[in-house]
Formats: C-alpha cells, structure tokens, sequence
C-alpha cells in the first residue's frame, strides 16, 4: 500500500482522507456494538429500482437498514437509442479483447471492482464489492482464491445496487469493507454520484468509436452502455423523488434540491448585497453537460412519471422568482433555469401539467402571485409592485423627460428586453411541446384577460386587478407570437377568423361595448354559445385575439394610470407651493411659534410623499414609452389597422387592390359585432404615437395608417362612438403637426402625394366638418371645436397642393353641402372670436385692476381668487384665439379659391355681418380693452388677425352681393371704421398700398349702395308680408308645416343649416319640408310691382315738373322755331 506521508506519491491524498475516516469510524464506535462482516449478502434496498412499465418499480417510501439484495438480476431497462457519434479518425485495431474492455468500461463508469488487489492499486477510490463477491462465488461454488468474476452487462443492477447501498455512516468489523466505506467520496450523495456515472457512460461512448472493435462488438458495448445509462437514469430519478431510498451522507441537501447547484449558478448570489462567499459547485457535477442531462431525463421519465422526477426542481426553481427583482442578478440565473428546462420538449409540456400551473379557483391578483410562471412574468419597473426599482433609480425623480438620467433608462430598458425575449422563448417551448400543452398556455392567457377584464375601465382598483408589469410582459409574448403572421405582405389576413368571438369563448366580450351593436342585437347574434360541432379558431386567431385584449388591458390601461398618477403629481406640487408660501408668510408658523415645527415636518412628509409619486411616474416611463416597445405595437397596429379596413372592403382584396371608398351603407355585420375597443385601442395609440414619438412611424406604418384614416372618415358611420371618429381627424392632425427638422410633420408627405388622399380627403374633411355638428355626447360643443380647429389646421397643411384645391372646386359645386360647410365656419368663427375679445377684455380688466395701488392690502383670499380668475380667463382666451384664428384662415383661403357658395343669400348677409363686427373689435372704439400685458402668453396677434379679416374684405370686393351685404349691415359697419382700419393696416405694414387702395374702392361701392338702400322706405310694407324673425320684406315666403308660421325662404334656410329644427316649436325640419306660400308671393310681387309703378311715376312726375319749371317762355320757344 502506498506510503500516506509521501507527497510525491499520487494517491496519498486518497489516502488520508481514508486513514482520516477509519479513524473516526473507530473512534465513535462504542465497544459494545460489533457487527460482524456478512460473508454471503451486501447491504441493499429492499427493492430494486425497475420502471413503472414493468422495468423500475417505484421507489420504496421508507429505507429498511442493510436487507439483502436480490439475487435475481431484474429485466434491464430498454436500451435507447445512442446519442450521434462523431466521426473518428481511422485507427489500428486496440490489442484489447473487447470482454476486457467492457468489464473496465463498466467498472470505471460506476467506479467499483470485483477485485481487491485492484481496488488497493488504486488507493481504494475505487469501491471494492467484497458482499457482491461473495454472493457470486456461492452462486458459481467458486472457492476463494477463484480469479474474480468480470464484470458483465448480466450484473450492472446487481453492481449499482451494491455500490449505492454502501454506507458512508456505517460501522464494520470487517476492516476491509471499513476501509471501502472509509475511501467513499466525502460528502457525495447518491445523485451525485448517479450524475457523475452518467458523465463518464457518456464520455466511454464517445471513446469506443475510437476503439476499432468490429461493428458487431460496437454494437454490443453501445447497447451495454445505453443499458447502464438508461439504468443510472432511473435510480437518478428516483432519488430526486425518494432520496431515503439509498444511504446519503449527513448534514446535505437532497433530492429536488440537488439540481439547483447545476441549474442556478451559485457564482450569482440569491441576495446580491449579500457579502457571504457563494457555495461552489459540486464536485461531482463538474463538467456535466446539465442540457444532455435534462434531456436524457427527459426522454426516460415522459408518459412515466416526469412530473414527479423534476416536477419538484421545476417549484423550487421558481420558488425563488418570489422574492426578486430587476435591480439585482439573481433572477437572470432563475429564468436561465427555466429557459434550459423548457428547452426539453417533455419537460416543457410537463409545466402545464403541475398543479400550480394556475392556481385552483384563481383572482386577478392570484393568477399573476401563485401560478407556475406568474413570479417571472410580473418583474417590471413598476413602482406599484417593485418600489426598490423606483427608489433606488428614480430617488431624486423628476417628471420633466428631458431630466431624466438616459443612462439609467437605457439600462433598465435593457434588462426589460432580456427578461421579456426570454418569457417569451420559455412560453414559446411550452407551446411547442405538445397541443395538449399549447392549449393550457392559451387557457392561461385567456384566464389572466377574462380575470383582469376590470383593468378596461377608465378607472382601475389596483387592488382588484393584476399589475401593470405582469399584463404588459404577457402583452409582448403574445406580440412575439403573433410576429411570424405580421408579415410585410400581409398574407396572412384571411387567416383570421372574423367571427372569433362567436366560435370561441376564450375571451368574455359579453359587456364589452360593440362597435356598431346594440345589446339585443349581440345577444341574438352570439346566441348561446359556440357550436360544439364547428371547429376550434386557428392558432392565428387566437394569437390575434388575445394580443389585442391584452394590448388594451397592458399598454392602454397601464397608460392611463400613469397620466392620471401624472395629473396628481401636478396637482400635489402645486397644493404644496402654496404650503410653502403658508408656512413663510403666516405668522402663526413664524420661527419660534409652537406649530412651526408640526407644519415644517408635515410639509417634509408630503415632499417625501410627493417625491414618491414622481419616482413612480419615472418608472412607469421605462416601460411605457421604452423605443423598442414602441416600434414592436406599432408593428402590432399598423397590422390591425389594415386588418380592419380589410373586413370592411366588400372585395377583400385590401392591401393588395387599396380599398374603394366610400363603403358601401350596409355595414357587415361581424363589423358591426366586434369590441369596440378593438378599433379605440388602435386610433388612442396611433394617436399617442403621432403625438408623441412620430419619429417611430418615419420607418413604417405611414401608408398603413393614412388609409386607415381616410377610409373611416370618409365613412364614419361604422363607427358608433364619436370619440374614436374625432381622434381620426386628430391622429391627422397630429401627423401633420412640424417636429424637428420636418415641416410637414411625419405624415405631411403622404397626406399630400398618396392617391387616396388625393381622392378622397378634400372631401372627406369638408362633410366630417358638418358632421361633427351633432356628435350626441353631453361634451360635443367642445368637441365639435376641437375637432373643426384640426381640421382647418389640415386644410392648411394641404392648401398649396393643387390637387387638393381642385378637388374643393369639385366640391364646391355641391352648393347645398358647401353652403352648409361655410355657414358652420362663419358660426364658428362669430362664436370663437367673440368669446376669445370678452376673455382678453377681462384679462386687461384684471391686469389694471392688479396693478392698482391697493391691490397688495387687499385681503390674501381675495387676492388668491382674483388671480384664479385672471388665470381661468387667460387660459378660455387662449384656447379661443387660437380656434378662432383658424376659422377665419379657413375663410381667407376658401372665400380667395371659391366665391359663389359665399353669395348666397342666406350666407353672403351674415358673412357681412360677422367681418365688421370684429374689424370693429379690432380697430373700434373697444380695441384698446384688448391690450394685455402678455399676448404671446395667449396666442394673441391682433394684427394677423385684422390683416385676415380685412383679406376677406378684399377676396369679395368685386361681388356685388357682397357689396350690398356689408351695405345692409346697420350693426357695425360705418365709413370710418373701414379708413381706421386701413390706416391701422398702413402703418404696421399689414397691407400693400395696392390693397388700401383696393379697400377704399370697396368702401366707396358699400356707401354707393347703402345710398340706393337708404332711398328704399319700407316703413310702409304690410305687416303680412314681414318676416317674423328678421323683420325684413319676404321675397319667398314659406310655411313651416309643423308650426304653420311664415317666413321668407332665405331666412329659414339661414337657420336650417346651423339648426334643423322649426325655430317655433323645434319640431324636426328641412329645406325640402317646407311649404312656398304661393299666394302670399303673388300679393308681394304685385304690391312690390304696384310700388315700382307708383315710384316710377312719381319719378316721371317730378322730372316733368323740373322740366317745365325750367323751360323758356312759350313765345321765345316760337321765335326760335321760325
């Protein structure tokens, strides 16, 4: 035996490690206790591990101390086939017998030996089988100085078995085996031992290639080798389910818990500002690949049980995800667990299959805490459910973006990538797995929706619903599946099943607001459910349907709260400015009163509180508006949009043949029977983006979008909330609207070259203008402003292309709708401008009244409440110069391209009417009210607009029913508020000279026809042929047939297009509706000719009196005739 102190020697380590363990036998053994060595049975367990189908029995629930083994060799494991055997040089037949190498191959594999002398030779760390010995020898009669048997594939269980039996806390008589238990790896388990085994089978396959046996020998050693390998595989996992069944050292973890150390790195700490030293790794794991290891047990232990074997690595694994964050590194190790796990297909679909997959009876909140996966898809930046993310990156948080730290973001976003593409290559092996499994992932995401069905509302309970992280991080796994059917081409389309929601009730749209549909009619249509004999939706349409739901669940709602948190914040720091302002001027928290100290830590308490909220307002944006998430939902909707507008084309051909507008009237009815919130997610985001971040759509989605636009605006009536058709004209509006270098805006170019919006928007925009007039929502007054302000803003945008203009000529020609189309710009333009001079005149009121002398010993309330007011004033004058300014732009530039729409005579009066009265605001007397203090504060430029109004002015100044509509108007028209304004125009170079000139021209034909006018009395008119509202002459007078009053045709007219109703009973009216009162016109055109006639020849009259008064005498008139 070797010499333990010699140092050179290579087994003295071995040995005193041994020596050291005998020695502690003996020592703890008491002097009473002797067990003699068996001569004729080896420890073993009382039953041998043999598959369920009839190979391993299970594993026994209890250890009976040292039975006897078996003597019966149990039916080997079926072999497997080999793994793939790289190629291997061309080699010399080995002068080894191929039975010595299989009797080595097996003892090196299992390190034991049959052989004394060769276990002493190798200084015992090979593990002599004296008790398997000595059976053998009895069974054969084989006297003991016999030659030792070799070790055969007849005897590998018998090997195993012996060898695991053997007991590192066993105490012996027999100094042999004392030495064999003494010269045990210290420490190793029983899996590891089984896992270093497998190692070494897998490493002697490899080498006997290499051997140069013949093919009948290489078939023999790779199925003896698949045989003990299969059969280490099967004790391995029956000691991760029983780790009694065979003796273990003391003090170590085992079972489940044994794969950890292989599966989550223990270089990464579970705590990382933990400074304990990390446990190193076992030894006996040391090389082992832990994918081939997974995926031989894997493949032994599917259909027999796998959920038992690695089910409980599997929970404790993801045990851990519940108590981590994105702030440290130990949940990398954790999802690279699972990752490797899922990588082989039957433990990927053995997920779906424990218990905890979802949580029995689950809640919103449970779903996302206690299924299998939920502790993994819920890491986010969400202060709400990780606040170390928000106090440790957002402490000194501000809500200005362009203060926040970049770096940061950029970091955090970056683990947000990895978590999220790994949750989904984890989903994704899951789904592959198997149908079975793929349908109890659909059925997870299906519950987490139908669960958190209350996150759609516009205002959400956090504690009734799932978190923002966890929705959103399932929003991007679903947004990755659907990735492969969103291709450029679209070809996937018609894949989508339309009718989803009638042929599948995976998703609970039973309160959900139809797009065009009421409850009775989806109630019929959806009837009682979905066919049991129709076939099941397509992977596609799931996909489709639950990344859409989840889309508004996640992004939208999470999006919502987070303005809303937003607003607060606003709000609070405002509430604690004045707080501030309290505590520094109230004398009751003057430095030494008794309440300063209470007010100083209350005001630092909600600085704190206030500080929070704006941390987590900074989080939420990590995720919110992280750039890559971004362009993945505008992928996501610019594919939605065109699916949309797909439906709805009666050829569906669209994108391939673009869709032909307008829709037809009859709208399909699985249209009609989708969520609403299919369509408003979809224009509330392209919306956000344009706003937003336009910069995403300078890459993709521009075309896409346009059409989508164009098309439901140019047939809004398939869409039943008038919130979603506004925010079309808005997603314009704000696509055209100048952001860095462009002018135009991100879709400024498509809007002015794409043919569909050559065709169709010119006219789509003029009837959404008379549309929007009536939207019936209780807001629709401010709506209407809204909207017409951007749509005069597009008009602008769009005004120099030719091929627009054109088409408002066109359009022009549609005197009924035009007329309707400028009656509403001059109704607004009259309302918005005279709104916006009363705010700015009561601004300078309280502007003058602020800068009194006694205005600082007013008391501090009322000063307070002053400039609220002035605040309230300035911000409605604001928002109505700027509506109002546009409407009158929109009037310079339609009055300069079409003219006779504006001359009709229910329009061209109060178009009169309208310009004087504000030129006489703007250059009157009551103009020096509207100087304010600020007027940029305001939008207000009082020049610009005096140079508009007076544009208009000039437009017109050749059409004479113009001229005599500014005549008639008695109101505010006078000669010189027409020379104020021109000097005004003058001396701030608002006008050219030639323009005065032409100002003044206009103003001499006014007063020419004001004095034709003038000679015309109607004071004598009958009071039967007045008309009752504007107490002029009737011309064309007309019943209303509801209210049987008479009024003249242009008067009515003048009201029906701002009011369609009978202005006396407002019983519902049109034009057509009307009744001429043909006998009345008969009596005013005959009293108007019997006037003409009187007039006529009272004129004749007086000239022939002036005639002869002037004549010479009749004898001078003689004289000159001779």
């Amino acid at each position: 035996m070797s010499d333990p102190s010699d140092p050179s020697d290579p087994q003295s380590d071995a040995d005193k490690i041994r020596l050291k363990r005998l020695a502690r036998l003996q020592t703890s053994r008491p002097a009473s206790t002797s067990r003699g060595p068996s001569t004729s049975a080896t420890p073993a367990p009382a039953q041998t591990p043999q598959k369920r189908t009839a190979e391993v029995p299970a594993a026994p629930a209890t250890r009976t101390p040292a039975p006897r083994p078996s003597t019966s060799t149990p039916p080997a494991p079926a072999p497997v086939p080999a793994p793939p055997k790289a190629k291997a040089p061309e080699l010399s037949r080995t002068s080894e017998p191929y039975v010595q190498w299989e009797s080595k191959a097996i003892g090196s594999i299992l390190r034991v030996t049959l052989d004394r002398a060769h276990a002493e030779r190798t200084g015992w760390t090979v593990a002599y089988l004296k008790p398997l010995l000595l059976e053998l020898q009895s069974e054969t009669s084989a006297g003991p100085d016999a030659p030792p048997p070799r070790l055969t594939p007849d005897i590998l269980d018998r090997l195993l078995i012996v060898r695991l039996s053997l007991d590192p806390n066993e105490m012996s008589d027999d100094g042999e085996m004392l030495t064999v238990i003494a010269s045990l790896p210290e420490g190793e388990t029983v899996f590891e031992y089984l896992v270093g085994a497998w190692r070494r089978a897998r490493v002697e396959a490899v080498n006997l290639a290499k051997k140069g046996y013949s093919s009948d020998e290489l078939k023999r050693g790779q199925e003896m080798l698949d045989k003990l390998r299969d059969l280490l595989l099967s004790y391995a996992g029956l000691t991760l389910q029983d780790p009694t069944m065979f003796p273990q050292p003391e003090g170590k973890p085992l079972g489940a818990s044994e794969l950890l150390p292989i599966l989550i790195p223990p270089s990464l700490p579970s705590d990382p500002l933990s400074s304990a030293p990390a446990p190193s790794v076992p030894r006996a794991f040391a090389g082992v690949n832990l994918g081939e290891l997974l995926a031989d047990l894997g493949r032994r232990f599917d259909g027999d049980g796998l959920e038992d074997v690695l089910g409980p690595v599997v929970q404790l694994v993801l045990q851990q995800a519940k108590a981590v964050d994105l702030a440290g590194n130990h949940w990398r190790s954790i999802i690279t667990a699972v990752e490797t796990l899922v990588h082989v297909k039957p433990i990927a679909a053995m997920f779906t299959q424990l218990d905890n997959w979802m949580p029995e009876n689950p809640t919103a909140q449970s779903i996302e805490t206690d299924s299998l996966l939920g502790p993994l898809v819920r890491l986010s930046t969400f202060s709400a459910t990780f606040f170390n993310i928000a106090s440790t990156y957002f402490e000194n948080a501000s809500i200005n973006r362009e203060e926040q730290n970049q770096a940061t973001i950029n970091s955090l976003r970056s683990t947000l990538e990895a978590l999220q593409g790994s949750l989904f290559n984890i989903f994704n092996a899951i789904v592959r797995s198997s149908p079975a499994a793929r349908e109890r992932v659909l059925e997870f995401f299906g519950a987490a929706a139908r669960l958190n069905v209350r996150r759609g509302a516009m205002r959400v309970d956090p504690r009734r619903v799932a978190s923002d992280g966890f929705m959103l991080n399932l929003q991007v796994v679903l947004g990755r599946f659907a990735d492969p059917f969103m291709d450029a081409a679209y070809s996937k389309l018609d894949k989508i099943d339309v009718e989803y929601f009638k042929h599948s009730r995976r998703l609970d749209i039973s309160d959900a607001t139809k797009i065009k549909a009421a409850k009775e009619e989806t109630d019929a249509y959806f009837g009682d459910g979905p066919d049991p004999a129709a076939s099941p939706p397509n992977f596609i349409s799931e996909i489709f349907f639950l990344a859409s739901t989840f889309h508004h669940l996640g992004w939208h709602s999470a999006q919502r709260s987070s303005r809303a948190l937003a607003k607060q914040v606003d709000h609070f720091d405002k509430q604690l400015a004045e707080q501030r302002d309290v505590l520094l001027s109230d004398p009751r928290f003057a430095p030494g009163q008794p309440g300063r100290a209470f007010a100083e830590g209350q005001l630092r308490k909600h600085e704190a509180d206030l500080q929070k909220m704006k941390a987590a307002v900074a989080s939420s944006w990590v995720q919110l508006e992280d750039p890559n998430f971004m362009s993945r939902t505008l992928g996501f909707y610019t594919f939605v949009a065109t699916w949309l507008v797909h439906i709805v084309d009666p050829t569906k051909q669209h994108p391939k043949k673009t869709v032909t507008l307008p829709l037809p009237a009859d709208i399909p009815t699985p249209w009609r029977m989708l969520p609403e919130y299919i369509l408003e997610d979809t224009v509330d985001f392209f919306n956000t983006l344009a706003r937003y971040q336009p910069h995403q759509l300078e890459s993709s989605g521009r075309e896409e979008l346009l059409v989508f636009c164009i098309t439901f605006i140019t047939s809004p009536q398939y869409i039943g909330n008038p919130y979603s058709r506004n925010k079309l004209i808005e997603i314009l509006w704000n696509g055209t609207h100048p952001y860095g270098y462009n002018r135009l805006g991100v879709l400024g170019e498509t809007i002015n070259f794409h043919t569909l919006s050559l065709e169709h928007l010119m006219s789509a925009l003029m009837s959404f203008y008379i549309d929007v007039e009536r939207t019936g929502v209780s807001s629709q007054f401010y709506d209407r402003l809204n909207v017409r302000y951007n749509i005069a803003r597009l008009l602008k945008v769009v005004w120099n292309n030719p091929t627009h203009r054109d088409k408002l000529r066109v359009e022009a020609k549609d005197i009924d709708k035009f007329v309707k189309f400028t009656n509403l710009i001059m109704n607004d333009s009259t309302y918005l401008l005279d709104e916006a001079l009363s705010k700015l005149a009561q601004v300078r009121s309280l502007e003058d009244e602020m800068a009194s002398p006694g205005w600082d010993a007013r008391p501090e309330q009322e000063r307070h409440e002053r400039e609220d007011l002035l605040e309230d004033a300035g911000r409605v004058a604001g928002s109505y110069v700027a509506l109002g300014g546009e409407s009158v732009r929109l009037l310079v530039a339609f009055t300069a391209e079409t003219k006779d729409p504006f001359m009709m005579p229910e329009i061209v009066d109060r178009l009169a009417a309208m310009l004087t009265y504000n030129l006489d605001a703007l250059a009157g007397p009551r103009c020096q009210d509207l100087k304010v203090s600020n007027p940029e504060k305001y939008g207000w430029r009082p020049r610009q607009l005096l140079g508009d109004i007076l544009q208009v002015f000039l437009n017109l100044v050749d059409r004479e029913e113009f001229v005599g509509g500014v005549a008639r108007d008695g109101r505010s028209y006078s000669r010189s508020l027409m020379e104020r304004a021109a000097g005004i125009a003058r001396r701030h170079a608002i006008k050219t000279e030639a323009e005065i000139s032409e100002l003044a021209r206009l103003v001499d034909k006014v007063e020419e026809a004001r004095a034709v006018i003038m000679e015309e009395d109607d004071t004598d008119v009958p009071e039967e042929f007045m008309d009752t509202l504007m107490a002029t002459l009737m011309r064309d007078p007309v019943i209303l047939p509801s209210s049987g009053t008479v009024l003249d045709r242009s008067t009515i007219k003048s009201h029906l297009l701002s009011d369609a109703t009978d202005p006396y009973n407002r019983s519902p009216l049109t034009i057509d509706q009307v009744i001429p009162h043909t006998e009345l016109k008969a009596k005013i055109d005959a009293w108007l000719e019997e006037r003409k006639q009187a007039k006529l020849a009272s004129m004749a009259a007086a000239t022939n009196a002036a005639a002869a008064a002037n004549a010479p005498p009749r004898e001078e008139m003689e004289a000159m005739q001779r």
